[in-house]
């Protein structure tokens, strides 16, 4: 889930680009190469995605794209602990990193745990 309040800025248009790269992002013939390079260089140049996380400088958008998905951007919900308030965006590294505690089942994340309190977030 994406908080459409942080991602107001996103048209329609853009939403229709966000899906496409969001279904050819892992994709590795050549031609799909050129229109996934192509449709982040256009939502870079326009100002919807930024071109390098914030997390280190240097991880390019297509990198944090293939990683992350599209919206990679934009911090999923929920943004605070429903138990305690506790911020879960990590404002250092910024988005899509959260603070929160993921506990898995070994292969993929089962639920997640607020880091101040501890109770787990739905």
């Amino acid at each position: 889930r994406i908080d459409r309040q942080m991602a107001s800025h996103i048209s329609s248009s853009d939403e229709v680009l966000l899906r496409r790269l969001d279904s050819i992002r892992l994709n590795s013939d050549k031609d799909i190469i050129m229109e996934y390079e192509g449709i982040i260089k256009d939502l870079v140049s326009r100002g919807i995605m930024p071109a390098r996380s914030q997390n280190d400088g240097h991880s390019p958008a297509s990198l944090m794209v293939q990683f992350y998905g599209a919206r990679w951007f934009v911090y999923p919900l929920p943004h605070s602990c429903k138990h305690c308030g506790a911020d879960l965006c990590n404002r250092v590294a910024g988005p899509p990193f959260k603070l929160d505690i993921g506990e898995s089942d070994g292969d993929r994340i089962m639920r997640s745990r607020c880091p101040k309190c501890t109770a787990e977030i739905v």
